[in-house]
Parts: structure tokens; C-alpha cells; sequence
């Protein structure tokens, strides 16, 4: 499971950062390092709107993390009755669930959001996984209210920054990074229909940088998009909501994205050895912290960790990591259960001895 950061509200980094004039003609717009969720440039980053089919990524990793993606699925009569795109499922047909999620990802079929829905965790229990997984992995403006972005009778709403949160989550996912970059798949049902899809995607139907995505369009919600990207080290996302011209805005984004910034490491996920007054012990943080920095600004990047000087507990401090002073990543810091026990019985032998 992909570690969210605790960012202190990530938007300071845009106001610090000369922006090279473009346009852009979303109504909302995020640019985000996949890696440490921080906003690289974003314009109304929070405001709600209506997801269309991008919701769809929703879907596709609430089933790969909670289905058997090599059972058969059973194609039931009120799937193959969904409206708008769809992959053209047929009715009591057997299907691979992993093909189903190609389907959805690649052509956005409405009929396989509904299908995957209604196997994996029953219609109902689905929906309600979407919104309680959103808030797991911190998507504080978001619900849904079906897994395919239609919004005649229930609506799904969402912003560019959750949107972006889901990618970046969905993209440490293998399953599905290998969906979401495929260009084509090919796939036979159980009773011999073959099915042969392109990626919709026009990005990722590109050589180069591109590494997966997710289209969406209805009227009332207007062209919504996702796509990430990676250039070196650096993995970055960009979604955005009513853009008229979402390709070109993508494909500037990622421009400035990858020509201002570098992957830096700040610390890795190690144990550092630090010495207290009786023993050694071993304070360590969950995962390596890489964050994207501004060219050329590797010295405006300070450290500082905190420890407590005694602790019981596992989390014994925090790591703070400063950009221009201002607050960019928090992280706990824990101590391994040796070390737990190791200060229990120093602290009890201080009380008989000292």
C-alpha cells in the first residue's frame, strides 16, 4: 500500500516557484510528484466538480484490491442495460474479471464498471467501499455514487487534487500500472468472443514519457482527464476538469513539470544507530523520502528530526523536512520493539538503582 505524506498544505510550493507563463484551458488543473504527492503547479485545485469516466480509476483499483482477477464473471442482464460507452458485453457471457478491467480502463465500457461493481463486492457494498477507500488514502472532497462517471440519475464529484491523490496511489499498484499504459489488449470469453481494445488514451497511445491515464466526457461534467508521466526519476500526474483543450494542457504541464524540477532524495528508509545514555537503539522511518526539487535549489532543503527522550511506544519523534523554511513533509519516526523493551527495563532499573 502506497504511504500518503503528511504535506503541510502543499500549495505554498507554487507562490515560491517562478512559473513560466502559459495557458491552460481547465476550469481546474493539479501538476503532482506521484511519489511524494507534493503540487508542483495547480489553479483550483479543491473545487468539486462532476469526475465523467475518470472516475473509472476508482473502480479499477477498488476491484484489483478487493477481487480474484482470474475468475470468471458472469455477465449479468442489468450491465449489458448501461447507457453511453460501453464494451459490449453479452448477457450470461463469462469473462475474465482482469479482461473486464482492461475494458473499463481502455474503452471506459459503462457496462463493465457495472458488471465489476456488482461481482466484486455486490452493487451497493462497491459504492460504499469507493468512499470509505477515498477517505483511506485521504480524499477529503470526494464521493461517489456509482463506479463508472455517468451522471444522469447519481453523480460521482471529485477535484483535480483528489484525483490526483487516487493516481498516484493506483500507480504503485503493478496490476494496475500494467492496465492503465497498455495500447491494446486482446482478450477470448469463456464461450469464444474475442474482444480487441485500444487505449482511448491519446497520450498513452504515444511513444515516449507517458505512462498511463484515464479520459472522461459527459455533457453536464464536460472533458475530464488524467495522465502520468516519467522522465528519469521523476513521476509526476496531472488531471484536469473542463479543459477544451485537455491534451495540449497535459502535455505543457508535464513541459514545465520535468524542465524545472529533479527527483532529490532526501533520507532513506533506514535504521540510524543513535546512542541514548544506556544503549543503542534503532529509530528508522517507513519508506525513503524523495521529493521534487526546483533545479539548482538543492540548498534550500533543511532536515531536522525530533525524538522523544523516552518513549514506550513505537512512534518515538518525527522527521521534518523544510523547503525556504517553510514546512514541505512530516514523517514519523518509530523504533524497533527490541529497543521498546530495552528502554522498559532501563527505565525500571533506574527506578530501583538511581
Amino acid at each position: 500500500m502506497k504511504k500518503i505524506f503528511v504535506v503541510a498544505f502543499l500549495i505554498f510550493i507554487i507562490n515560491i516557484i517562478p512559473v513560466k507563463a502559459f495557458y491552460l484551458s481547465g476550469e481546474s488543473s493539479v501538476l503532482m510528484d506521484m511519489d511524494s504527492n507534493i503540487v508542483l503547479y495547480g489553479s483550483n485545485i479543491h473545487s468539486r466538480m462532476k469526475t465523467a469516466s475518470i472516475a473509472k480509476v476508482m473502480t479499477t483499483i477498488v476491484a484489483i484490491e478487493n477481487g480474484f482477477l482470474s475468475e470468471y464473471v458472469k455477465v449479468t442482464k442489468e450491465s449489458v442495460n448501461q447507457i453511453g460507452s460501453k464494451i459490449y458485453l453479452i448477457e450470461d457471457d463469462e469473462i475474465l474479471l482482469i479482461d473486464l478491467l482492461y475494458g473499463l480502463m481502455l474503452r471506459s465500457g459503462n457496462d463493465a464498471a457495472y458488471q465489476i461493481a456488482e461481482y466484486v463486492l455486490g452493487y451497493d457494498d462497491f459504492i460504499i467501499e469507493m468512499n470509505e477507500f477515498a477517505k483511506r488514502i485521504g480524499m477529503k472532497n470526494s464521493t461517489f455514487e456509482n463506479p463508472s462517471g455517468l451522471d444522469e440519475e447519481t453523480v460521482n464529484y471529485s477535484t483535480a487534487y483528489d484525483m490526483a491523490l487516487l493516481m498516484s496511489y493506483a500507480m504503485q499498484n503493478d496490476v494496475f500500472k500494467e492496465i492503465t499504459g497498455t495500447r491494446v489488449h486482446g482478450c477470448t470469453t469463456k464461450t469464444g468472443n474475442r474482444y480487441v481494445w485500444s487505449n482511448k488514451h491519446r497520450l498513452v497511445q504515444t511513444e515516449g514519457i507517458f505512462t498511463g491515464g484515464k479520459t472522461g466526457y459527459t455533457k453536464s461534467a464536460g472533458r475530464t482527464l488524467i495522465t502520468t508521466a516519467t522522465d528519469g526519476d521523476l513521476n509526476l500526474v496531472v488531471v484536469t476538469f473542463r479543459a477544451s483543450s485537455d491534451w495540449s494542457d497535459h502535455r505543457t504541464l508535464f513541459d514545465y513539470g520535468f524542465s524545472n524540477f529533479d527527483s532529490y532524495p532526501v533520507i532513506k528508509a533506514q535504521s540510524l544507530k543513535i546512542r541514548n545514555n544506556f544503549y543503542d537503539y534503532h529509530p528508522y522511518i517507513l519508506d525513503d523520502i524523495v521529493i521534487p526539487l526546483r533545479k539548482g535549489s538543492k540548498n534550500d532543503i533543511d532536515v531536522q528530526i525530533h525524538l522523544k527522550n523516552s518513549s514506550n511506544d513505537f512512534i518515538i519523534g518525527k522527521i521534518i523536512v523544510y523547503l525556504n523554511n517553510e514546512i514541505l513533509i512530516e514523517e514519523n519516526v518509530y523504533q524497533r520493539e527490541s529497543d521498546i523493551i530495552k528502554e522498559t527495563l532501563v527505565n525500571y532499573f533506574k527506578r530501583l538503582y538511581l
